[in-house]
């Protein structure tokens, strides 16, 4: 029943991209690249306070935008039928914007909010390969292999009590990945 006003905001980012990629051979092409991201809270975010009866969403007028740099590099060899690609990945995120939901034991509820993290660094390595007609017309493969090191490196926000995920793996983002996809196709029709 009460109505809050928040204060005017403004803020205005580039988001620069640059890469570059060198034929090393005739089968092997190396890449490079450089990039910075910037994500903006949405207005939920920052000013959707909801409340149920077992849920709570606290919103954060103050919350600050995630703005990240990511490099790449790759180095990607034809292999006849196919393709193999191996990149180095890191990624350097300052004010990271992360939901968490706690319970509340004493209401009885799930408490959800964003936060920003104040700075995750991750890198990482990946193995992919896209093949066609392999071992027989038709039988393409495709597949790849990525390990990942992401790790909260500030946060003056906190779980249970402050510090307690310096030096804590982000959240949902998996150690080892693997994906595969196998298709056939029996002639041109199908």
């Amino acid at each position: 029943t009460d109505t809050v006003s928040y204060a005017s905001r403004t803020e205005t980012f580039v988001s620069p991209k640059a890469a570059v990629s060198y034929q090393w051979s005739p089968e092997t092409v190396l890449k490079a690249s450089l990039g910075r991201a910037v994500r903006m809270p949405t207005v939920s975010e920052l000013y959707g306070a909801t409340s149920t009866t077992n849920s709570q969403y606290i919103n954060d007028p103050n919350l600050k935008p995630e703005k990240s740099w990511t490099t790449e590099l790759s180095a990607e060899r034809d292999i006849g039928n196919g393709q193999a690609r191996l990149t180095f990945f890191a990624e350097d995120t300052q004010d990271s914007l992360y939901s968490q939901t706690t319970f509340d034991p004493v209401a009885n509820r799930n408490v959800s909010r964003v936060q920003n993290i104040g700075r995750i660094q991750t890198t990482g390595l990946e193995l992919a390969f896209t093949g066609f007609d392999v071992m027989k017309k038709g039988l393409d493969l495709s597949g790849s292999i990525t390990y990942t090191d992401s790790t909260i490196k500030e946060n003056t926000g906190f779980v249970v009590v402050a510090g307690d995920t310096l030096g804590k793996r982000q959240p949902n983002i998996p150690a080892w990945r693997a994906s595969a996809l196998v298709s056939y196709r029996m002639d041109e029709h199908w």
